[in-house]
C-alpha cells in the first residue's frame, strides 16, 4: 500500500513539472448574417505555451515541449527575432453595399506581413523581414517570399507615425509592412493550415475548415496569422473568416462541418464557444450578441435552434440604418487632364479618401511609385469638401501644398537627405535641428488646415502622399500628373497588355493608432494589434498602369538578319555535300 502511494506521489510530482508547459488551446466560431442574406463565418484559434523563456535560450534544443504549438511558428518567431509579426492571406475585396458591416479584421485581397523590431537599423529589420517572409512561405505554402522582391514596396511604418507633423514622439520600435496582390489565399494555403491547427481539423469547432467547399467557393475569405511573446509566454493566434452565399446555408448548424453532422469536441482545447451576431431587428444599426458552449450538450441543442431561426428570420437579409465604416479610399489612373494624348504616354493620378465618421480623422496617404512614374509638382491638387454638398473647405494647387513643408528646410535640403542616409536613425534629430538654425528656404504662411505633402524621388521608387486632418463627413480628393519616362526591360513585365500593377498604396489611420494607445507611442508598436486595434492601416487599391514598351525594333532586325545568314549558310553546306560532283567537273 505504501508502495502504490508512492508511486502515485511521484507521478504527480513528474506531471506537475510538465503541466506548465502544456499549451493552452482556445477556439471560438462566430456567425453573422448579412444585409443581402448572406451570412459571415469567423472561426478565431489561440494557442498560447508557457515557460518560453527556455525556448529562447535554447531554441535548437529538442526536448522541448509543444504538445499544440506549432514548433515552425515558434522557431521561426525566435529565429526572426520579433517582437510580434502578423501575416495575412486575402481573396475578394469586402463590398460594403453588399454585405454591409465590414468584419471586425478586414483582410483584403493578396498577402500581406506586418511586423515589429526592437531596433532601428533598418539593414538589420530587413534581414529580419526577409527571414520571416522565406519561412512563412514554408509554413503557409504561399509566396511570402515575393513581398522582398525588387518589385515590392516595403513601408516603414514607425518612419510614417514619427513624420507627423504634430508628433515629436522618438522611435524605439521599427514596423514594417509590405504587401502583394497578385498571390491570394487559395486551396493550398487551407491545406496547410490545416496541419498547424488542433486537432487537424478533424474535431472541434476548426473542422469547420474540414469541408473546404465553403471555403473555396466564397467570394470573400480571409486568413490571420499572428505571433507574439506575452508576458514570457508564445502566443499564437489564427483567425479564417469568409462569406457563405444564402444559397448555400445548411438546414441546421451541423451542416457547416464535415458529413452533415457536429463533431465531436477537440480534446486539447480547453474552451469552445461559438457566438451568433445579428441585428436587433430588419431595420437596425446595433448588434445583438449569443454565445454557447460548445463542450455543454444542452447549449449545442439550444444552439442549433438559435440558428434555424436567425437563419429564417433573416433569409431576405435586413437594412442597417448607419455603417460603421470610417474610412472610404479609392486609387485610379485617368486621362491627363493638360495633355491630349494616350495614357501609357502620360496619365493623371487621383486618390480618394472620404471621413464617414462625426469627428476629425488624422490619416497619412502614402502612395509608393515606379521610378519611371513621376509625379509632377506643378500638377498637384488637393481639394477637400462635405460630402453630399459642392462646398469647398480647402483647395491647394503646386507649391502652396508645400507650405507646411517649408516650415522646415529639412525638407528641402539635398546635404541633409544625404546626411540622413549615412548617419544612423539617432543622429538624425540632432542633424536636423543644426540646419534649422541656418534655416535657408523662406518660410510660406501655413494655417492649420494645410497639409504635409510626402514627396521623395529615388533610383528605384517615387514616394508620394500626404499627412492631412479630413472634418467630420468630409472627402478629400488628390491628384497629379505622372510623367512615364526611362524605361527600360529589365525593369518591367513584357506582357500583351503592355503594363504593369503598381503596387498598393498605404492608408494610415493616426487619430485611430493614437486612441488605441492612449497617446503612448511606445505602447503604439511594442502591443500593437489587429485584434485589439481594429482598421489603424488600409491598403489602397493597386492600379494598372499603361506604359510604352522601349522601342524593340533593333532586336527583331538582329534577330531577322542572323536567321537569314543562318539559312543561306545551311542552305550553301548542304548544297555543296549533296552535289554530284563528278558530272559537275565532266571528267572523260
Amino acid at each position: 500500500m505504501n508502495f502504490i502511494f508512492s508511486l502515485f506521489i511521484l507521478i504527480a510530482t513528474v506531471f506537475s513539472l510538465f503541466a506548465s508547459c502544456f499549451d493552452n488551446v482556445s477556439e471560438s466560431l462566430t456567425l453573422r448574417p448579412l444585409t443581402n442574406g448572406d451570412w459571415l463565418l469567423v472561426l478565431d484559434v489561440s494557442i498560447v505555451s508557457k515557460d518560453l523563456k527556455y525556448l529562447f535560450e535554447n531554441p535548437e534544443d529538442p526536448h522541448f515541449f509543444m504538445d499544440s504549438m506549432p514548433i515552425d511558428v515558434a522557431k521561426l518567431y525566435v529565429k526572426t527575432k520579433a517582437d510580434w509579426f502578423e501575416a495575412n492571406l486575402g481573396f475578394g475585396e469586402w463590398k460594403d453595399t453588399v454585405w454591409g458591416d465590414r468584419p471586425e479584421m478586414l483582410i483584403t485581397n493578396g498577402l500581406s506581413l506586418i511586423g515589429c523590431w526592437p531596433y532601428l537599423d533598418k539593414k538589420v529589420v530587413r534581414d529580419h523581414f526577409s527571414t520571416l517572409c522565406y519561412g512563412l512561405w514554408g509554413v503557409t505554402g504561399t509566396m511570402f517570399s515575393n513581398l522582398v522582391n525588387q518589385e515590392s514596396f516595403i513601408h516603414d511604418v514607425t518612419h510614417l507615425y514619427a513624420n507627423d507633423y504634430e508628433n515629436n514622439s522618438k522611435r524605439n520600435f521599427t514596423v514594417l509592412l509590405s504587401s502583394d496582390f497578385e498571390d491570394r489565399a487559395c486551396l493550398d494555403a487551407l491545406y496547410k493550415l490545416r496541419m498547424i491547427y488542433p486537432c487537424l481539423c478533424t474535431n472541434g469547432l476548426v473542422s469547420v475548415l474540414g469541408d473546404e467547399r465553403f471555403f473555396v467557393r466564397s467570394s470573400y475569405r480571409g486568413i490571420n496569422l499572428r505571433v507574439e511573446r506575452v508576458n514570457n509566454d508564445l502566443s499564437f493566434k489564427a483567425r479564417v473568416q469568409f462569406t457563405v452565399p444564402s444559397s448555400k446555408l445548411p438546414e441546421t448548424f451541423g451542416g457547416f462541418f464535415p458529413d452533415n453532422r457536429i463533431p465531436r469536441v477537440c480534446l486539447t482545447t480547453s474552451e469552445s464557444i461559438v457566438n451568433l451576431v445579428y441585428p436587433n431587428s430588419l431595420r437596425s444599426q446595433n448588434y445583438n450578441s449569443t454565445s454557447f458552449n460548445y463542450m455543454d450538450p444542452k447549449s449545442r441543442e439550444l444552439l442549433d435552434n438559435k440558428y434555424q431561426q436567425l437563419k429564417l428570420k433573416f433569409k431576405e437579409g435586413y437594412e442597417l440604418i448607419s455603417t460603421s465604416s470610417e474610412l472610404l479610399y479609392e486609387v485610379s489612373e485617368l486621362e491627363s487632364r493638360y495633355l491630349r494624348v494616350l495614357k501609357r504616354v502620360q496619365s493623371s493620378l487621383l486618390i480618394k479618401v472620404a471621413n464617414l465618421s462625426n469627428q476629425y480623422k488624422k490619416v497619412c496617404v502614402h502612395q509608393p511609385l515606379p521610378y519611371w512614374l513621376k509625379p509632377l509638382v506643378h500638377s498637384l491638387n488637393v481639394v477637400v469638401e462635405y460630402m453630399g454638398e459642392n462646398i469647398t473647405m480647402y483647395q491647394c494647387r503646386a507649391a502652396e501644398c508645400f507650405a507646411r513643408n517649408s516650415a522646415s528646410s529639412v525638407n528641402f535640403n539635398l546635404l541633409t537627405d544625404t546626411m540622413d542616409r549615412l548617419l544612423p536613425d539617432r543622429f538624425h534629430r540632432y542633424l536636423h535641428a543644426i540646419i534649422n538654425l541656418f534655416d535657408p528656404v523662406p518660410k510660406l504662411l501655413t494655417s492649420s488646415n494645410d497639409p504635409l505633402m510626402i514627396y521623395e524621388l529615388g533610383n528605384n521608387w517615387n514616394q508620394f502622399g500626404i499627412y492631412i486632418s479630413l472634418p467630420p463627413n468630409s472627402v478629400m480628393y488628390m491628384s497629379a500628373e505622372l510623367s512615364k519616362d526611362n524605361i527600360t526591360y529589365e525593369d518591367i513585365h513584357l506582357a500583351a497588355h503592355r503594363g504593369q500593377l503598381i503596387p498598393a498604396g498605404l492608408l494610415l489611420d493616426i487619430s485611430n493608432l493614437n486612441s488605441c494607445s492612449s497617446y503612448d507611442s511606445q505602447y503604439n508598436f511594442k502591443a500593437l494589434s489587429s485584434y485589439s486595434c481594429n482598421h489603424y492601416y488600409y491598403f489602397l487599391t493597386s492600379f494598372f498602369s499603361q506604359i510604352v514598351l522601349p522601342d524593340n525594333t533593333m532586336i527583331f532586325n538582329v534577330m531577322a538578319a542572323v536567321g537569314a545568314v543562318t539559312a543561306l549558310l545551311f542552305g550553301f553546306v548542304f548544297n555543296t555535300l549533296t552535289k554530284d560532283w563528278d558530272k559537275t567537273l565532266n571528267f572523260p
